[in-house]
């Protein structure tokens, strides 16, 4: 409907096309409203909780919803709201996750049984990142999991080569 005009007279205009006003009044009026906000963000945390469990999760529905809040922003610099709200989120609750689950089995596997799950959960973080959150979240994502595993207890390397 609004197509010819704006081909013609809004871009010799030089205003904002109908579709990045849309995206702008999403960003800046519906998807930052607090309560469609922590809804969002605490739907995706849940489903990445619920595959860290080993169930099955439908990735395409969380890819869809990251990709979403990486294409909008709502803030001058151009910061998108995946890494002014989302992403920071996720690394806080991965940190959590990943601090509890290093605790847990510490106190039941032997160092080989913990090294081979921490390398099991560094590789499905690398293809959790891939597959449905922003590639700018894998490192992070991987320091976390590195530094909740490994510095109170050394890898089986480190105590086979101290031997």
């Amino acid at each position: 409907m609004c197509s010819p005009q704006e081909r013609v007279y809004v871009r010799s205009a030089n205003p904002l096309g109908v579709l990045d006003l849309g995206h702008d009044l999403f960003a800046r009026h519906l998807i930052t409203h607090p309560a469609i906000k922590d809804l969002v963000i605490s739907s995706v945390l849940r489903l990445m909780r619920v595959e860290c469990d080993g169930y099955a999760i439908d990735r395409s529905v969380v890819r869809k919803c990251v990709d979403v809040l990486v294409q909008l922003n709502d803030h001058p610099d151009g910061t998108s709201i995946y890494a002014r709200y989302l992403e920071p989120q996720i690394l806080r609750e991965s940190d959590m996750y990943y601090k509890a689950e290093a605790i847990r089995l510490r106190g039941t596997c032997d160092p080989l049984e913990y090294e081979r799950r921490v390398d099991a959960r560094l590789s499905d973080e690398e293809i959790r990142a891939r597959e449905y959150l922003s590639t700018q979240t894998s490192a992070p994502l991987q320091d976390i999991i590195q530094n909740a595993f490994r510095p109170s207890y050394p890898s089986f390397m480190q105590l086979f080569a101290s031997m």
